[in-house]
């Protein structure tokens, strides 16, 4: 475990690297023995500074959901980061590509809550009832830690967590496949930290295709069939 004050100091080179887009030394360089524990201490306090600043938590980012990729980040449960309300890019919109270090998306399914989700102890038919629809996202990841990261520099990190894009059509969650349970997981993990998922929040469940690179001047569109489509264009 990590004294206070090395959280902090990893929390400075976060903030730092995010401020300057420019990717820092891993944290599990710097400190071989950080912990997942650790790592989440480090990503609320970044998170914590950013709302002192006037940034608003409007959700959470869940990632590893499949058994997959958590077997080869060696953990046995997905991980989330913070979503703030700078985070959020209309459908259709041009960002520039200078505002992120090494930017890539990714296609998900954001589901919006219409009632307050407080764990421990919940399960899919409580996500289902808290849920008020779900609707297509394109996520914007932005590593602020070199490569090769470990689990715990991802987690430290928000998640790689940079933006995200909502659009096309939304619908209730009973009328399209849920195959996985993130949101149960999710509020019942926020519940150890003393959160909740509140009414409006948006949870982002995971990707379900490979993560793409996101060069200046490409366009990115994902079409959700039924759903519609989103995009959005780096220049």
């Amino acid at each position: 475990m990590l004294s206070e004050a090395d959280r902090k100091k990893a929390a400075d080179i976060l903030m730092a690297a995010q401020k300057e887009r420019k990717q820092a030394v891993q944290l599990s360089k710097t400190w071989p023995d950080i912990t997942i524990e650790d790592s989440y201490a480090i990503s609320t306090e970044v998170n914590k500074r950013k709302l002192a600043a006037g940034a608003k938590l409007i959700g959470h980012k869940v990632g590893l959901t499949s058994k997959a990729m958590q077997r080869s980040s060696q953990i046995d449960e997905p991980d989330f980061g913070y979503l703030l309300d700078h985070m959020l890019i209309a459908d259709g919109a041009k960002i520039p590509h200078e505002n992120y270090c090494r930017p890539r998306v990714e296609i998900e399914l954001a589901f919006v809550m219409g009632k307050t989700l407080k764990g421990p102890g919940l399960g899919l038919a409580d996500v289902l009832r808290a849920t008020e629809y779900v609707v297509p996202a394109i996520e914007i990841v932005d590593a602020r830690l070199q490569d090769p990261r470990k689990i715990m520099d991802t987690v430290a990190d928000n998640g790689a967590a940079a933006g995200i894009v909502v659009g096309g059509r939304p619908v209730k969650p009973l009328d399209v496949d849920l195959r996985w349970v993130g949101g149960a997981w999710l509020a019942n993990k926020l519940a150890s930290f003393g959160s909740a998922l509140e009414p409006g929040h948006l949870v982002l469940a995971g990707s379900f295709t490979r993560v793409v690179f996101a060069g200046k001047g490409d366009t990115l569109h994902a079409d959700f069939g039924a759903l519609g489509g989103i995009a959005v264009q780096f220049v």
